[in-house]
């Protein structure tokens, strides 16, 4: 979702300033990228605090997502959706144990808002399911809707993740089980 928030202020702020908002009906969705991103690292400097207090051990992890972006207007405001489908690979590099979760998923702006302060503030509806592949089989970990709420600064700022400026509310994911991530995690590799 964020490579996703980051793609609509880039996308607001050029067709702000471009004028280029013209409405869907006119001509389909002002704004479409394909993307994929890649990526990794170690889990606790990149993700901290990650598992705080359940996984006591170093992770590393690595991932691969691609997706669909569309922008789209909708009463006066730019509204985004995204579809996307990753593979996540967690590792215990001290034992080689390994999880490998695959996430599919669709991001959907629900109401977006341009702020006096210049900022836009969106709640985002994220729909995804997530299944692990482990030593022990593939498994649900855990499927369902989540709702964010980002402001994003769409002004020039000094680090390219600047432009979200908060993450409201991101709800841990629980499995089917009951069985948390971070458990999952402390359970499989360590």
């Amino acid at each position: 979702m964020f490579r996703r928030s980051a793609i609509a202020a880039a996308a607001i702020a050029a067709l702000t300033l471009a004028g280029a908002a013209a409405p869907a009906a006119a001509g389909g969705p002002p704004y479409v990228e394909n993307w994929v991103d890649e990526g990794g690292g170690i889990a606790q400097e990149a993700y901290a605090p990650l598992c705080e207090g359940t996984v006591d051990f170093e992770v590393h992890f690595s991932y691969r997502d691609e997706g669909r972006f569309q922008l789209m207007e909708r009463r006066g405001e730019l509204y985004g959706q995204s579809t996307h489908h990753g593979e996540w690979t967690w590792w215990n590099p001290a034992n080689g144990e390994s999880l490998v979760v695959q996430v599919n998923g669709l991001d959907r702006d629900q109401a977006v808002a341009t702020n006096e302060d210049g900022t836009v503030s969106l709640i985002a509806k994220s729909t995804s399911s997530f299944v692990a592949h482990t030593a022990h089989g593939a498994r649900l970990i855990g499927s369902g809707a989540i709702w964010v709420e980002l402001h994003i600064d769409l002004g020039p700022t000094e680090s390219p993740d600047d432009d979200v400026v908060t993450v409201v509310d991101v709800p841990k994911g629980v499995g089917p089980e009951g069985q948390s991530f971070c458990e999952l995690v402390a359970d499989e590799l360590g």
